[in-house]
């Protein structure tokens, strides 16, 4: 510019005259109306395992599947503008929880841009499957040429593009349709299942493995309980345990692991089983284990008249998961007629709706028991394993509590079912036990203004940051000059101000915590300062001619380079000739 102003001075002997502070006015004029950089964005999802070859808004996919996401950019300038998009950021949000609807968000822009968020959807077949990126299949395809020498590649992106809260800095984008970029991702459809089966058979004897038999009283049982990772994800920490019924004993050190690691069997060091559980290791897809044990049963005087049925119930869970479980069993005649029925009670299971939680998260504790023959159920005591306790009044054999925990730490918890047997009170805790493992509480949601910056005399550039991008709703941006509020997805936004003086931003966030929805604040100030005013001609300087500033200036617009480029700044962009659906390649790479 500077330079054209020189030629222009030096063509016209009328310009010499003009004083310096109307160049300055010209050059001003000119660098508040330069655009911000304009980018747009579009994305679209494809089944890789179905063979779908181009993108849509949504597709369906089922267990183990992949389903490669694309997001197409672009820097919306003219080619010959020098307008680059800095800092080019990009952001996928993968949903964690388990849904048959899976929604996936992806946000671009830069330091100098605006932000586009967009959306597409993966319909599953089930509703306990998830997606889960697969490490290492973020790619870029981009122009690593010029204008004139296109050279297009395809090349791996950091992980961070959906592992980190704020994404990954891509390029500085270069205007024109020539410079167009696709960022691609990878997911695949994750279940999240546990197998289990409990076997029985009388030790030393011919039976063959089975869910239910019969044995003597005195024999002793060995019991095999398989697990198997059923999904497509590992389960780490997998931990079994054997609900006992009464008057079966467990046989100490009789515990036998067969595993990958173990396959001719290790003996397990821990006595456990029926006591909370052992941990049995990490498994990975499709990958099992087996544990064996051996219970005795109680001579005849020891057991009730008549035939008693003596059901174990054999339970699995991985870390983070809830509990899978299955039964055996064993009928057992003690050889002595009964007179009349015995009553029959019992605790039998004591459940938990989840094992691992958060601190101030709420856990559901189902117990079970058996109540017949004169015995019934007068109600329930539960320790949830912090020192607090819960009495429930039921005379049903199924019965539930809620307790909401304070402090982290595993706990072990324990149920006593009370019975009226025949007039009198009984109680039994036996094979009423789980546990729950208390995490930390999570960090709470916050809103923090990382920049408010007076980018020229009136106009302001705000930019937040939160503890979890994902889990923005919208934020409300207040610039404290009583306008309307800006009510925007974007983390950076830009506001010009018409009046003057110190003005106190407000900006709200409205944040999803937990199943709740925060709103979260933050606050800034900046200081508008007043116009400065034009300096007066002082005595002796020459008279411009009578045309007056606004002609001179109109003039100086007018005619020459700099008009020709003050012209073509002002005409409008030509229309978008793309689009994703036309951009979009033709087959998924």
């Amino acid at each position: 510019m500077k330079n054209t102003l020189k030629r222009l001075v030096k063509s016209r002997k009328v310009l010499v005259t003009i004083p310096a502070l109307l160049i300055a006015m010209v050059m001003t004029v000119t660098s508040i109306a330069a655009p911000a950089v304009r980018i747009e964005a579009a994305m679209g999802v494809a089944n890789a395992t179905a063979g779908e070859t181009t993108y849509s808004e949504s597709t369906n996919a089922g267990f183990d599947e992949v389903v490669q996401v694309q997001l197409w950019y672009h820097n919306m300038e003219n080619a010959d503008s020098g307008l680059v998009a800095e800092n080019l950021n990009v952001k996928f949000d993968v949903p964690t929880e388990k849904g048959a609807t899976q929604v996936i968000k992806g946000t671009v822009g830069g330091d100098n841009t605006n932000n586009v968020v967009m959306t597409s959807t993966v319909n599953l077949s089930r509703d306990d499957a998830r997606l889960e990126y697969i490490p290492g299949s973020a790619k870029w395809r981009h122009n690593a040429g010029d204008n004139t020498n296109i050279d297009y590649q395809t090349v791996s992106i950091g992980d961070e593009v959906v592992t980190s809260p704020t994404g990954l800095d891509i390029e500085n984008a270069q205007p024109c349709f020539n410079f167009e970029a696709t960022v691609t991702i990878q997911l695949r459809v994750i279940v999240d299942s546990v197998k289990i089966d409990k076997y029985v058979k009388v030790e030393g004897s011919d039976q063959d493995w089975a869910r239910e038999v019969t044995a003597q009283p005195g024999d002793t049982l060995a019991y095999k309980v398989e697990y198997r990772n059923a999904g497509n994800s590992w389960q780490n920490g997998v931990v079994i345990r054997d609900s006992m019924p009464p008057r079966l004993n467990y046989v100490p050190g009789s515990t036998w692991l067969i595993n990958q690691t173990n396959p001719g069997g290790v003996n397990y060091s821990s006595d456990n089983l029926t006591n909370g559980g052992i941990v049995i290791g990490d498994y990975g897809p499709n990958a099992n284990a087996f544990v064996y044990y051996n219970v005795t049963i109680p001579e005849a005087d020891g057991l009730l008249c008549g035939t008693t049925k003596f059901r174990n119930v054999a339970v699995a869970r991985p870390a983070n998961m809830n509990e899978f479980y299955n039964t055996a069993d064993v009928h057992v005649d003690s050889g002595r007629e009964c007179e009349e029925e015995q009553p029959v009670y019992s605790c039998d299971m004591l459940t938990a709706d989840k094992n691992a939680i958060s601190i101030g998260d709420t856990v559901t504790y189902t117990v079970k028991a058996t109540a017949q023959n004169g015995a019934s159920v007068t109600g329930y005591t539960v320790d949830f394993g912090d020192g607090q306790t819960a009495d429930i009044d039921s005379t049903d054999t199924t019965a539930t509590v809620q307790h909401t925990y304070s402090e982290a730490g595993a706990k072990t918890v324990n149920a006593t079912a009370h019975f009226d047997v025949n007039g009198q009170p009984q109680s039994d805790s036996q094979g009423c036990a789980t546990s729950v493992d208390v995490q930390d509480e999570p960090e709470a949601p916050y809103c923090k203004i990382v920049e408010a910056t007076m980018i020229d005399r009136t106009k302001v550039r705000v930019t937040v940051a939160t503890s979890d991008d994902s889990a923005i709703n919208t934020i409300s941006y207040d610039f404290g000059d009583g306008s309307d509020k800006v009510v925007t997805t974007d983390k950076t936004v830009e506001y010009t101000y018409t009046t003057d003086g110190q003005k106190n931003i407000t900006v709200v966030v409205k944040m999803t915590n937990g199943d709740d929805v925060t709103d979260v604040s933050c606050t800034a100030q900046v200081n508008v300062q007043p116009e400065t005013p034009s300096t007066p001609i002082t005595p002796g300087t020459p008279e411009l001619p009578n045309t007056g500033a606004g002609s001179a200036l109109a003039g100086l617009i007018g005619t020459g380079a700099l008009g020709m480029s003050v012209r073509a700044w002002l005409t409008s962009r030509r229309a978008i000739r793309s689009s994703l659906l036309t951009k979009s390649p033709s087959s998924l790479y």
